[in-house]
């Protein structure tokens, strides 16, 4: 998948100037997608465990922001894990959650909803 396939399949949930967290953002094809959708008033916050990713979203994070002046926060973490997020409006969790022991799925995502502040749009009509 690319930046642009990445595009067309969350496109119709992200409005601009939103906070989006992309939680186990592996090298970044989703929180590039998102920093286009939320664009310079918005933000994304790219978390994830593995230092070589948290290298390359890094990279993708100062070359996004000097280009075109959209933040992105990137964060070495552990989303299985209470982590310090600010309110959201989105959190986008692709090919992560099934890493994740079936058990602790639920506590997860509580978790992670609990950083959702409720104001976003919910469009559950995909088509």
């Amino acid at each position: 998948m690319d930046v642009r396939d990445a595009l067309e399949l969350i496109a119709p949930a992200v409005r601009s100037g939103q906070t989006w967290a992309d939680l186990g953002a592996g090298t970044g094809t989703f929180t590039a997608a998102l920093a286009r959708l939320v664009g310079p008033a918005g933000a994304v916050h790219a978390v994830d465990r593995d230092a070589s990713c948290v290298r390359a979203l890094e990279q993708l994070a100062r070359r996004i922001g000097h280009d075109s002046h959209i933040p992105i926060i990137v964060r070495r973490g552990d989303f299985t894990q209470p982590i310090d997020l600010p309110p959201l409006d989105g959190s986008l969790l692709a090919n992560t959650l099934h890493f994740v022991p079936a058990p602790a799925q639920a506590e997860v995502l509580r978790r992670i909803a609990g950083h959702l502040d409720g104001s976003a749009h919910i469009d559950d009509t995909f088509d």
